[in-house]
């Protein structure tokens, strides 16, 4: 703009390091969820893995 013939720039900077910040750690923490549930999951499937085998066993004994 321009005042009494003389030209001014008029500028706004925003600070946005507390945004980033909390960026990046809802990230990690997402990161870190995902990674226990995929390890929970694993987890489940193994228990259910060997729920079956029991059961199963348990129907060839009743069998004899």
């Amino acid at each position: 703009f321009e005042v009494d013939g003389e030209r001014f720039v008029m500028g706004l900077v925003t600070d946005v390091t507390l945004r980033k910040r909390a960026e990046h750690e809802l990230a990690a923490t997402l990161s870190d969820l995902e990674a226990r549930v995929e390890q929970r999951t694993g987890e489940l499937r193994q228990a259910e893995h060997n729920v079956r085998e029991a059961l199963e066993r348990e129907r060839e004994l009743n069998e004899l």
